[in-house]
């Protein structure tokens, strides 16, 4: 699918068959349930999901590492149904709030739930280890990207 200016997707062909997406969008306001949910029902339709379920919300009150200290994300898990019902994906998410940017930062991990229940409780825990990688190495290098 063709990829829009606000994110950048990478795919792991090999094993572990789950992608990465990163994109800046539009800041959301609210408690962090809502916060979570219109980005993850905002994610369900993209992906043009019939179903989708939040699994887990959790509020980090600090990105561990990296450049964003002091800089609290949520972190969700859940599962998006595809229309048609063959596929089931599981998604970590962390969402970065920028207030003064006005911009949510959204990293997020995809992966089929069906390898994901083959490889049992181990592929959420190291999509989770992940996602918090990820996070910990993640900087924005040019704050102009997001204008005066």
């Amino acid at each position: 699918r063709p990829v829009p200016d606000h994110q950048e997707v990478w795919t792991e062909m090999g094993g572990a068959n789950r992608s990465i997406v990163i994109e800046l969008l539009e800041r959301v306001e609210g408690s962090d349930a809502e916060i979570a949910g219109t980005h993850f029902e905002e994610l369900a339709r993209a992906s043009d999901a019939a179903e989708s379920t939040i699994i887990r919300c959790e509020r980090l009150s600090s990105i561990p590492g990296g450049s964003w200290h002091g800089v609290p994300a949520l972190l969700v898990q859940g599962l998006q149904m595809l229309r048609g019902g063959q596929t089931e994906l599981r998604l970590s998410l962390a969402i970065i709030p920028l207030a003064a940017q006005k911009t949510d930062v959204l990293v997020c991990i995809n992966r089929d739930e069906v390898e994901a229940s083959v490889d049992g409780e181990s592929a959420r825990t190291t999509d989770m280890q992940l996602l918090l990688a990820l996070l910990s190495s993640l900087s924005v290098n040019d704050w102009t990207l997001f204008g005066s």
